[in-house]
């Protein structure tokens, strides 16, 4: 093999390793543009890799002509001439590889020592033709698909068309219904009908400590107890039947709340509220007609004392009932208290917490202008049971309990349940299977709760009466304002309410498969200031036309996302919204 031969092979292996190198470079290039498309996948980089790295290796050996093709015949040359190869046919014009344009390949003489010519190779750059087979700029792997069109899929509109109610009619701006004050104990008082439903099983709740309470200033100190009037029997009796113990009331849990998701809250069942259980209690018992006049102020009551079934207790105003520490006022029959704006009925415990008012089956409780303070050693202020109870224009403050009503009658207009130390919601209700519930123009705020305790809580079975609450300001804690647990299909209004703080402002929970049956109008209600929702449901219900706080309306990420009130529930119906506070509601 002569010396061109030689030359010749030695320059096409070093136009093979240019060609590998040029590969391997093309190779990076092309595995950063995979990543710059995303393309980073376990299976697919690798593939890609591999396939680049054939077709490289495929690449150059197309590229090398035969080694038949390397046989040269020897020629002299003459002495002092300069010998030139031409430009490889590997060459090719680039474009924008950054490397030399063609042609730069040459070989130059230097002049030898002996006159031989010596030839040395220059400096080359191999740039390969477009059509060598590498892929054209665009070209190599593509994404997996395209995105998909259309966004995220719409929340579903419920279908209306089975029976379910439309949107709430549009009311007049209402005003708060007066407080008509119960008519005077002379006149005599209509209780409502009042029926007995089968009463369920009595249930053991936790017990919960009694709180102590401090007496407060003013009171004059404790003095021999004034006798009652004549018709009292002065002697002890046994227990008064069904009369409840000092047990306290179970609080109820809240319904489950997961972070704003999408489906909104769900609903868990809460326990039902049950009384006391019934165990023996001594004390007096009253018969007949009894009244309390101001002549008799204050009224000590050292023990317990029970109104018989079929009797009567009446309170004149301005008169005041002390109560000591752990003692129960039980009503079977009826119980009036009569105060006026200066001269109300006062229910106190000076020397400590007293229990409660406990209103038993068939019993009948009336109070007007009243107020109600140091009670609650057991949980509950005042209660009732498949009865009636009638409180307006009362205060109940610095309690250790609030009000449980269980299946009775409950007809609570202008009453405050502020400042108060509670274990269970403020208002605890379990609504009764028929007649009407009236919550309307009542203040509940400032009352201290367990986490995750409404304030107030309205529960119902499978069937229930008509319901109305209007014109109250619920204020929540760590809790809902408002939670309503049901299963059977409410009918009634909810409005001209104002729902400030807390959790959720109005917790519908209701555990039913569909809206069949609803006949529930909330409108008109004002929402403000909480933390998760303004209004939240496990159906669709309608909570059209209500104020939250904005006149941009509420926040809800899919339907209003500009919306700078309260968040609402996604499942609810919240279009149109009030673009200003509804005059109706109470003002925070």
């Amino acid at each position: 093999m002569g010396w061109r031969q030689r030359w010749q092979f030695q320059r096409l292996q070093e136009l093979r390793d240019r060609a590998r190198q040029i590969d391997r470079q093309q190779l990076r290039r092309s595995l950063a543009q995979v990543r710059q498309a995303g393309m980073r996948g376990e299976i697919i980089v690798p593939i890609v890799a591999v396939l680049l790295l054939i077709a490289a290796l495929v690449l150059s050996r197309r590229a090398a002509p035969p080694e038949t093709e390397l046989t040269l015949e020897p020629s002299p040359l003459p002495t002092g001439a300069t010998l030139v190869v031409p430009t490889p046919t590997l060459l090719g014009p680039t474009t924008d590889s950054g490397y030399p344009a063609p042609g730069t390949a040459s070989l130059t003489p230097l002049p030898s020592a002996t006159g031989t010519p010596t030839s040395v190779l220059t400096d080359t750059a191999i740039a390969l033709e477009p059509s060598s087979g590498y892929p054209a700029p665009g070209d190599g792997p593509q994404p997996l698909g395209p995105p998909p069109t259309g966004g995220f899929p719409e929340v579903p509109t419920p279908d209306l068309s089975s029976g379910y109610p439309g949107p709430a009619p549009t009311y007049p701006t209402p005003a708060l219904i007066p407080t008509a004050p119960l008519p005077p104990a002379s006149g005599g008082y209509t209780p409502p009908p009042s029926f007995n439903p089968p009463a369920s099983p009595p249930r053991q709740p936790p017990t919960v400590p009694a709180a102590p309470g401090a007496p407060p200033s003013g009171y004059p100190p404790p003095a021999e107890e004034s006798p009652p009037a004549a018709t009292t029997p002065p002697d002890a009796i046994p227990t008064v039947p069904g009369a409840p113990t000092a047990g306290p009331a179970t609080p109820p849990a809240e319904g489950t709340m997961p972070a704003p998701t999408d489906a909104g809250p769900t609903a868990t069942p809460s326990p039902t509220p049950v009384p006391p259980t019934a165990t023996p209690r001594t004390g007096k018992l009253l018969t007949g007609t009894v009244r309390w006049s101001i002549a008799d102020s204050p009224v000590r009551l050292s023990e317990d004392h029970a109104v018989a079934a079929g009797a009567s207790l009446t309170i004149d105003p301005g008169v005041e009932v002390y109560l000591a520490p752990g003692v129960r006022l039980t009503v079977a029959g009826t119980l009036r208290a009569q105060g006026t704006a200066g001269a109300p009925v006062r229910f106190l415990g000076p020397d400590g917490r007293w229990d409660a008012i406990v209103g038993v089956d068939g019993s009948v409780i009336a109070l007007d202008q009243v107020e109600i303070r140091q009670a609650g050693a057991a949980g509950v202020a005042i209660s009732s049971s498949n009865g009636a109870l009638a409180l307006r224009n009362a205060r109940l403050s610095e309690n250790g309990g609030g009000i449980l009503v269980v299946g009775s009658q409950l007809d609570l207009r202008g009453t405050q349940i502020v400042g108060n130390a509670l274990a269970a919601p403020a208002l605890n209700v379990q609504l009764p299977p028929g007649g009407t519930t009236t919550i309307s123009g009542n203040l509940l705020r400032d009352n201290t709760l367990p986490a995750g305790t409404p304030q107030v809580r309205l529960a119902a079975g499978e069937t229930t009466g008509a319901l109305t609450i209007e014109g109250n300001l619920i204020q929540g804690g760590a809790g809902a304002g408002l939670l309503i647990d049901t299963r059977a299909a409410l009918s009634g209004a909810i409005r001209c309410n104002a729902f400030v703080g807390g959790t959720i402002g109005l917790h519908l929970a209701a555990q039913r498969p569909d809206l069949r049956g609803f006949d529930l109008s909330i409108n008109a209600n004002s929402f403000t200031g909480q933390t998760r929702y303004g209004v939240a449901g496990t159906l669709p219900f309608n909570v059209s036309n209500n104020w939250w706080g904005d006149a941009s309306g509420p926040f809800e990420a899919q339907r209003n996302p500009q919306g700078r009130g309260v968040p609402v529930g996604v499942n609810l119906e919240f279009q149109p919204w009030l673009t200003q506070r509804p005059a109706c509601a109470p003002a925070s």
